[in-house]
């Protein structure tokens, strides 16, 4: 080969080697240029989810607006004992009318005989106040009224009315403590309405950033308190899905994954058939089942329809009349009217005769900064911080 000649095989490798050099600075070239372009799919999805749970969240928190519109829905208490269980509990009432479990027994009893009983409730909120009414049969019902100016209750046989200011203070008015029904209500329909994410109304838990993975999330929120070992006293994680059609997430199931009381450790509720309700205007689950640590159920609720009264909410909140007298309930056959505002007990014998009389309240302690804390405690308990205190609520009821 004459001197400076390139060898053909040479000339092939260096060509190769050139080529390669060009793809691979190519390849660099368009990595970089995805990267300055923008985010890829996949975190511009996380970036959604995560917008849409903050906004859901804040929603969440806010007592709905309706108006005269009302949410039902019916709750299922199937029997949770087995026979064994139930023959035991037998043994230990007989003999023993004040025995602390007869009512749970009966219930138990009736559910394994004629299956799960069933309860109904609507829901009625203008985002500030609220009527509760809650109906065991036609004629073994309570409704409970609270909004910035009404505050009353009304069964088939009493009336009681009372103030805002004292249906909201539990620690020196419990007889008239309607506040209190929140606790029973907000879980229920917080599952149904946002898959629990209004935990954070009665049980002041706040959420941790959402963990994304494809079109699943999950999402803990916790306590602000911590233990001994520097973990929350109480925590729950939320596992759902993200749906890019409707560009939101659907909360599938809540679990409680640390509490103080051990036992409690993985009660859950598992959310499905979620669909729009346009008359509420919004997303409403079909079905909410309660399970506890073992994955037995011990309640479902079940979204039951909506309520249009063709009444304004003020309409539906003014106090009944003396006789009990009211746009959503039968008229009832009233023996007590108890007025807290003025003090005054009305009540008819069985013969018919009516007597006024003053209403005689407990005794209770004043206001301090001590029972102030113990008011805020007694909130957070009531306010169904435990999935089995809002169970122990409807049991007794039944």
């Amino acid at each position: 080969m004459k001197p400076g000649k390139v060898h053909p095989i040479e000339q092939t490798a260096a060509c190769r080697q050139a080529l390669h050099s060009f793809q691979t600075w190519l390849m660099c070239f368009a990595l970089i240029a995805a990267w300055c372009g923008g985010p890829s799919a996949s975190a511009t999805q996380a970036s959604a989810v995560a917008a849409w749970m903050k906004e859901e969240w804040a929603r969440a928190q806010k007592l709905p607006a309706f108006g005269g519109t009302g949410i039902r829905y019916k709750t299922e208490m199937p029997a949770r004992l087995t026979d064994e269980e139930r023959a035991r509990l037998e043994e230990q009432v007989r003999g023993r009318p004040e025995h602390p479990r007869r009512h749970e027994l009966a219930a138990e009893s009736s559910r394994a005989t004629h299956g799960p009983s069933i309860s109904t409730t609507t829901l009625f909120s203008d985002g500030s106040g609220w009527r509760y009414a809650y109906d065991r049969s036609p004629t073994n019902f309570f409704d409970t009224t609270l909004t910035k100016k009404r505050a009353w209750r009304l069964t088939h046989e009493s009336l009681i009315l009372s103030d805002p200011a004292l249906s909201r203070d539990m620690v020196n008015n419990p007889e008239v403590w309607f506040e209190g029904d929140e606790s029973v209500f907000l879980p229920e329909a917080g599952y149904l309405l946002f898959g629990g994410l209004n935990a954070g109304t009665y049980s002041r838990i706040i959420p941790d950033p959402v963990r994304v993975n494809g079109d699943r999330w999950t999402m803990e929120a916790s306590m602000a308190g911590r233990d001994e070992t520097g973990m929350p006293f109480y925590s729950v994680r939320f596992d759902g899905r993200w749906d890019p059609e409707h560009g939101r997430g659907f909360v599938e199931k809540c679990r409680i994954v640390r509490h103080g009381e051990a036992r409690y450790i993985g009660y859950a509720t598992r959310m499905s058939g979620w669909k729009q309700v346009p008359e509420l205007n919004c997303w409403v689950a079909s079905r909410a089942e309660d399970v506890d640590a073992e994955g037995k159920p011990w309640r479902v609720l079940v979204f039951d329809g909506v309520v249009e009264t063709g009444l304004t909410f003020d309409e539906l909140t003014r106090v009944p009349s003396a006789d009990g007298s009211d746009p959503l309930r039968p008229k009832p056959n009233l023996s007590v009217v108890a007025d807290y505002r003025s003090g005054t007990l009305i009540k008819t014998e069985a013969d018919g005769d009516t007597r006024t009389m003053p209403l005689v309240r407990s005794v209770t302690p004043p206001v301090t900064a001590k029972r102030s804390w113990l008011r805020w405690s007694g909130w957070l308990i009531l306010g169904g911080v435990l999935l089995a205190s809002i169970y122990l609520v409807k049991r007794r009821s039944s």
